[in-house]
């Protein structure tokens, strides 16, 4: 009985300066600098700094590839809606910076002269036919979200009649309301007709 009891005395010091050491801790303060942070700037996550295109030669499955996500919410590269007999490319736009304030309107505009000159540098591909697919004129990020969805809807039966090919499409954005990060501007999508197939 005695050693049980010299034992649990011979504990409880150390146990007291434990927790002195942690409120000692506790109780210091320590003021952290102001920093700026960045304003606002728009981008799309599937625009490639380095052109690479953003490719449609995988299943819509989302087990497939998809290091590529087009927006948050969106974990497909296409989807194919039957009933209107067009493929659908969803893509996106995301706010970054410190805040999410305001709304933000996005204009959506065809790149097909990006998409040229990257043919002509090498780009293994043929720009798609404008009269195959439509973009619509614009898309509005809302107040509070950091991203907006919007769709490329292509013609199918145009991708089954032509199999083996391989089409791009150059889609970019523009705001009056926002600084635009230009790296990340245009998103060249690369269609392989043989996926539909």
């Amino acid at each position: 009985m005695k050693t049980t009891i010299k034992r649990q005395y011979s504990i409880f010091p150390m146990l007291i300066l434990m927790a002195a050491s942690l409120l000692i801790g506790c109780g210091k303060y320590k003021e952290l600098a102001d920093t700026d942070y960045p304003n606002q700037v728009i981008y799309m996550p599937t625009a490639s700094t380095d052109g690479t295109p953003y490719e449609i030669t995988k299943s819509p499955d989302t087990s497939e590839d998809t290091w590529q996500v087009p927006t948050p919410g969106s974990p497909y590269r296409f989807r194919v809606d039957a009933s209107a007999n067009k493929i659908i490319v969803p893509l996106g736009v995301v706010r970054g910076g410190k805040d999410n304030v305001g709304a933000i309107n996005i204009n959506i505009i065809n790149r097909s002269d990006t998409v040229n000159t990257l043919i002509s540098r090498g780009l293994a591909a043929q720009p798609l036919p404008q009269s195959t697919y439509t973009l619509p004129a614009s898309a509005t990020l809302m107040d509070g979200k950091i991203s907006a969805t919007f769709d490329v809807a292509i013609d199918r039966t145009f991708l089954l009649d032509n199999p083996g090919q391989t089409y791009a499409i150059g889609v970019g954005i523009t705001s009056n309301d926002r600084v635009i990060n230009l790296d990340k501007q245009t998103t060249i999508v690369l269609i392989k007709t043989d996926v539909f197939n």
